[in-house]
């Protein structure tokens, strides 16, 4: 099974790189995928449903380490 962790905005906008993330999560979690999200957006997101909040150098650092941990394929959107 692959599992990734995709780095970018949460919750999308009308348009931008949240969007390209939210759209992959979906393709990717409809096939199967064990898909985590490194939401590095400009609002302050509660954990839940695969989102990791992750603003921030410090939040940022410990979310990579827990993705590395789980070994999972880490994708970056900018």
């Amino acid at each position: 099974m692959l599992r990734i962790a995709l780095v970018g905005g949460w919750p999308p906008p009308h348009g931008g790189v949240a969007v390209h993330v939210a759209a992959l999560a979906a393709h990717l979690a409809a096939r199967g995928a064990d898909v985590t999200v490194l939401d590095v957006g400009e609002g302050a997101r509660r954990a839940g449903d695969g989102i990791v909040p992750a603003r921030g150098p410090a939040a940022y650092a410990r979310a990579l380490v827990r993705v590395a941990r789980e070994r999972r394929l880490v994708h970056v959107h900018t």
